[in-house]
C-alpha cells in the first residue's frame, strides 16, 4: 500500500492523510420523524388505538413483574365490580320550570 494507507487512515505517523469525515446521526431524532409521520398517517381513531395498545403493554409488563400486584387488582375488582361489568347509571331528568 502506498504510503502506509490503510482504509483511509495512515499507519506512518509522518504520512498525513485527510481524515474521513464521521457522521454523527441522531438515532432518537429519526425516530420522532418516522413517529410523527406515522401519527399523520394513522387519523385520530387509528392513533388511539396505538396508544391504547401501548398503554395496555406497559401495564401487563408491570404485572407480570409483580403478580401479587395483579392478584390485589382482580380481587378488588371482585368486591366492587369492575367499572366494564357495571351496567351504566342511570341519567337524571331535568327539572321542569
Amino acid at each position: 500500500m502506498p504510503n502506509g494507507l490503510v482504509g483511509g487512515y495512515t499507519t506512518d505517523m509522518a504520512v498525513k492523510t485527510k481524515e474521513p469525515k464521521k457522521v454523527l446521526v441522531d438515532v432518537a431524532k429519526i425516530g420522532r420523524l418516522g413517529g410523527l409521520a406515522r401519527v399523520e398517517n394513522l387519523g385520530p381513531a387509528g392513533v388511539s388505538a396505538w396508544n391504547r395498545a401501548a398503554v395496555n403493554a406497559r401495564w401487563a409488563k408491570y404485572y407480570k413483574e409483580h403478580p401479587e400486584k395483579l392478584k390485589a387488582r382482580q380481587e378488588r375488582e371482585a368486591r366492587r365490580g369492575s367499572k366494564r361489568g357495571r351496567p351504566p347509571k342511570a341519567k337524571r331528568k331535568a327539572a321542569k320550570p
